[in-house]
């Protein structure tokens, strides 16, 4: 199970994410209470050292945001497709809805990344629906994830990797170092028994 945490903004955030396992970690750099400049998604990307990924937050990729991605040292860049082509370095993103499966078909990615409607608001989103897409793709589910749910959401959907980001939080844009390692190994137990079928 990959286990991504995103809009972390201090070093704090990042030492408690390596600690608490995680694969993937996941820089704002567009407006938003998370966002980090690019001075400061530099410094910390540094400072995951090759730990965990990182990547670069965006709500639409473009490939003026792949290359800002790549300027803040990022190993992928997350967001929407406009006008960039789903590659390895690539994590797109489709918002969930009634046309979710066949807005699936049209976009040929190795994975894809499946929000609510407004990513990073923390709404729940459709895992019935979203089901039926990881068993024929690699999904990471996002959108309203906490570790409470989490166990729930990964036996229903059972997702390649899932992404949180207000469900680590103790106020609004405030990471929780608890909440992150709470959330990591939720993750790693949910998704063991799944591993070994």
């Amino acid at each position: 199970m990959w286990v991504k945490v995103c809009g972390l903004r201090t070093a704090e955030d990042v030492d408690a994410a390596l600690m608490a396992g995680v694969d993937a970690i996941g820089f704002v750099l567009v407006p938003s209470v998370r966002q980090v400049d690019l001075a400061t998604a530099r410094a910390l990307s540094a400072r995951v050292a090759g730990r965990a990924q990182t990547v670069g937050v965006f709500r639409t990729l473009d490939p003026g945001a792949l290359a800002l991605a790549a300027s803040a040292g990022m190993d992928r860049a997350q967001g929407v497709l406009d006008g960039v082509v789903a590659g390895p370095g690539v994590l797109p993103v489709l918002p969930d809805g009634p046309d979710l499966v066949a807005a699936a078909a049209a976009l040929p990615a190795p994975q894809l990344l499946v929000d609510g409607p407004d990513p990073g608001a923390g709404e729940i989103v459709d895992w019935g629906r979203i089901s039926a897409l990881a068993q024929a793709r690699s999904v990471v589910l996002a959108g309203g994830l906490t570790p409470q749910n989490l166990a729930r959401a990964i036996e229903t959907v059972r997702p390649a990797g899932v992404d949180v980001s207000s469900g680590i939080e103790r106020t609004r844009g405030v990471k929780d170092a608890d909440l992150i390692l709470a959330f990591t190994l939720a993750a790693r137990a949910a998704s063991a028994p799944l591993e070994r079928t």
